[in-house]
């Protein structure tokens, strides 16, 4: 192989009087010289790859690897990309680059001729192509590029043969699938990245590859074409809705010719209607992103086929999804491997398993066949089925341990709930509907989708009541309880009524108790403590008598906060240290995190500032964590009291700030007790400010981001100009430990993390306790934090 620095043009021998020898076979000779097909030019610049670029020619061109493989799916820009790394590397190959075109080659036995003529060679009537070209490169140092290889695959084994006879040879393919052969080296080409159109700036957006492909062509197609900040937002919007598929960006750029970004992203309905408009010198392939899927969907066989169209109906999904969707097809995994291989699914390893999904343009294509398959219907009722089992679940497990898991897995599966929803609102009998939009009202709470939480239920609703008692309470208290979190007290107090009289009338004396605490909890924020106090405790008794702890710790928890409005704090403070104790032996995160913020507004009122502030910081944590937003606010106002109580204004000032804007973007108010408490924090803060100041610390917590908001409180108790971060008596193992704990993980999730048993985490836990002489998580945390470990 000859290494990058070896000058060599296309088509001409390293020196005039040195040329490849005629080599006559059959009745024809060898011609005297390779004339390889040059690389065809590009009419337009590549954006986003350079790094990917930069890889490939090292890889390619040290000879570390003889046959490297471009897939991706159609319009990604495979052959851009083949192109663009084989013109890097043209003097790198004493023989130059060849560039074969294997788009109209359908039969793989006729691929080795396609090569012979991308070569220059003529047929020899007495061999075959495969025998001239291994005859011909047999002493050749030359990179080949094989374009669209994925009609022709079974030529693998030819291309096998060509490399093992051929050592000087290297070649480059472009395919929507592997050839899966020993010499290949697999790249996916994936499409460009998105830009963060909520968290980036505008010149941070149009810098990214995405909005400067479709910059660019719109230039070009329509001359200066000049943009501002709006247009740039809206042409990331249009990248992300075609998943930054850089041929989709290229046809919907080409309508600036009389659309604004604006008019082009509320046009994009069907999308592929709309991605229609490609160049007349394109490949018939690449004027319609139809045409483009069609290419791909021909090549696959009945089983792919359908398969691929029933997955259309679905946005992101695993693989359990996938074999519930095709329940009558036999080797889903196989087949869905395949469409993974073929660049038709995209494959995604997360925490929690691996995930799949279309490109959108794929997706929308896929279920245009679903539809034309006259199939969706069922599988809408399949996909119904599959949610009903999964809310079911959901249902028990977002209040055990495992809540964050199910949190973060339900929210990756929200379109698909979305879709299985609006199906179940049309059918006659709302009941499998309602257990699915019920059975997850804790996900819609703790991930802020309440408004969306409590329109399906309302609207199933009106399609009539569901045919089993137990839905018809588990709906009224789901709906109960989400417009409570609205401030609609008055609904909220009804559909709780509503709950407790299907539950009571059929012996659910559990849930009867679940919903005497929602109406408590009116209660309580419609201020009637007295009303409120009576159902915690009826609610309380019934949890104790069915052994239901997890719900006793729920109503004491809400009996503290009633002592702390009331101002019984030593009362408050009890209720809420056996709360917080009993859900953190549950393993109930969420509510553990709940009890321990209503704990920490207590210790600041008795005057335990640092004592509030561990019990603060611990359940901010654990709700940063869980992506509870709701709860990250609620943290943040017990921390603005905190600031306050350390007369530390501007603080207070920016957080009560952060955390009114994510009740205002949740459409969550805070109850009408808790809210005079919050306002007198400001209004105390604002005391000891300038006017100015107070109002730049306000703004200063409105414009923060949640992760920034989190980051801000954690920093409340750090000392100014404090020194490099002190592990103290601690072990490298013990400080890891300790900064999971500050994390908000349990020991079993310490011990995953860790690859430890839990028997070991708790070891480690006690012992940290043991050192540094403390005796709850909290303080543990708050330890951490000072010494700079976290």
């Amino acid at each position: 192989m000859t290494h990058p620095g070896r000058v060599r043009a296309i088509g001409r021998s390293p020196h005039p009087d040195v040329h490849l020898a005629a080599i006559p076979i059959g009745d024809h000779p060898w011609p005297a010289r390779l004339t390889p097909t040059p690389l065809p030019a590009q009419p337009t610049p590549l954006f986003g790859r350079d790094e990917t670029i930069a890889d490939l020619i090292v890889l390619a061109g040290t000879g570390d690897a003889r046959l490297i493989t471009l897939v991706g799916p159609g319009g990604v820009g495979k052959t851009r990309l083949c192109v663009a790394v084989a013109g890097q590397l043209i003097d790198s190959f004493r023989d130059g680059v060849a560039f074969i075109d294997l788009t109209t080659v359908r039969d793989a036995d006729l691929v080795p001729s396609a090569i012979a003529r991308g070569l220059g060679l003529r047929e020899a009537a007495a061999s075959t192509s495969e025998d001239q070209i291994h005859v011909a490169l047999r002493s050749a140092e030359i990179l080949l590029v094989l374009d669209n290889l994925e009609q022709v695959a079974a030529a693998s084994a030819s291309i096998a043969r060509l490399l093992e006879t051929c050592s000087g040879v290297v070649i480059i393919a472009s395919s929507r699938q592997a050839l899966r052969v020993r010499w290949e080296h697999v790249r996916e080409v994936s499409p460009l990245p998105l830009p963060d159109i909520a968290g980036e700036t505008v010149d941070a957006i149009d810098a990214s590859p995405a909005t400067r492909l479709f910059v660019s062509r719109a230039r070009a197609l329509s001359g200066e074409y000049p943009i501002n900040a709006a247009d740039v937002r809206d042409i990331a919007a249009i990248c992300a809705r075609v998943d930054g598929l850089p041929l989709a960006i290229e046809l919907a750029a080409a309508h600036t010719r009389v659309l604004t970004p604006r008019q082009i992203l509320d046009r994009m309905e069907p999308l592929l209607d709309f991605l229609s408009d490609g160049t007349a010198d394109q490949p018939d392939r690449h004027r319609t992103m139809r045409a483009t899927l069609d290419w791909s969907y021909d090549l696959l066989g009945e089983d792919e086929r359908r398969v691929f169209r029933r997955l259309g109906l679905v946005y992101e999904f695993d693989l359990a999804t996938a074999e519930a969707l095709c329940a009558d097809d036999r080797g889903v995994p196989s087949t869905v491997a395949s469409l993974v291989g073929k660049a038709l699914l995209r494959r995604e390893r997360t925490a929690r398993g691996v995930r799949f999904a279309m490109l959108a343009p794929v997706r929308e294509y896929a279920h245009a066949l679903l539809v034309a398959a006259g199939e969706r219907n069922i599988l809408l009722d399949r996909l119904v089925n599959t949610f009903v089992a999964v809310a079911d679940e959901a249902d028990a497990a977002l209040r055990g341990e495992a809540q964050s898991e199910w949190s973060a897995r339900l929210e990756r599966d929200l379109p698909n709930i979305r879709v299985a929803l609006a199906w179940a609102a049309e059918r006659p009998d709302p009941t499998d509907g309602l257990r699915i939009a019920s059975g997850l009202w804790r996900f819609w709470e703790v991930r802020g989708h309440v408004r969306e939480g409590r329109s399906w239920l309302e609207r199933l609703r009106t399609r009539g009541r569901a045919n089993s008692w137990s839905i018809a309470g588990r709906s009224a208290f789901a709906l109960g309880h989400l417009a409570f979190l609205q401030g609609d007290y008055t609904a909220a107090r009804a559909h709780h009524e509503e709950g407790l009289r299907h539950r009571m009338e059929n012996g659910d004396s559990t849930h009867a108790a679940e919903s005497l605490n929602g109406l408590g909890l009116v209660a309580t924020y419609t201020e009637e403590m007295a009303r409120a106090r009576q159902l915690f405790e009826d609610a309380a008794a019934l949890n104790r008598a069915s052994e239901n702890r997890a719900g006793e710790a729920l109503n004491i928890n809400n009996l503290g906060r009633v002592a702390f409005f009331e101002g019984r704090l030593d009362d408050a403070r009890l209720l809420q240290e056996w709360s917080v104790a009993t859900r953190r032996e549950l393993g109930d995160l969420w509510g553990q995190a709940l009890s321990q913020a209503d704990l920490g507004d207590v210790l600041v009122g008795q005057g335990w500032i640092e004592e509030a502030e561990d019990a603060l910081r611990e359940s901010l944590a654990i709700w940063h964590r869980q992506e509870n937003h709701w709860g990250v606010a609620y943290a943040l106002e017990g921390l603005a009291g905190v600031a306050l109580a350390r007369n530390d204004a501007r603080r207070a000032l920016t957080l009560t700030g952060a955390a009114a804007a994510i009740r205002a973007r949740l459409e969550e108010p805070p109850s009408p007790p808790r809210g005079r408490a919050i306002e007198r924090v400001a209004q105390r803060a604002n005391a000891l400010l300038a006017s100015a100041d107070a109002t730049e610390a306000l703004r200063a917590g409105q414009v923060m981001t949640i992760d920034a908001a989190t980051e801000f409180a954690e920093r409340i108790v750090a000392p100014s100009g404090r020194g490099a971060p002190d592990g103290g008596p601690l072990s490298d193992r013990e400080i890891e430990v300790a900064r999971l704990v500050t994390r908000g993980l349990t020991n079993r999730q310490i011990g995953e993390e860790l690859v430890i048993s839990e028997r070991t985490a708790d070891a480690h836990v006690a012992r940290i306790f043991r050192k540094i002489g403390v005796n709850s998580r909290a303080q543990l945390v708050a330890w951490t934090l000072r010494r700079g470990l976290a």
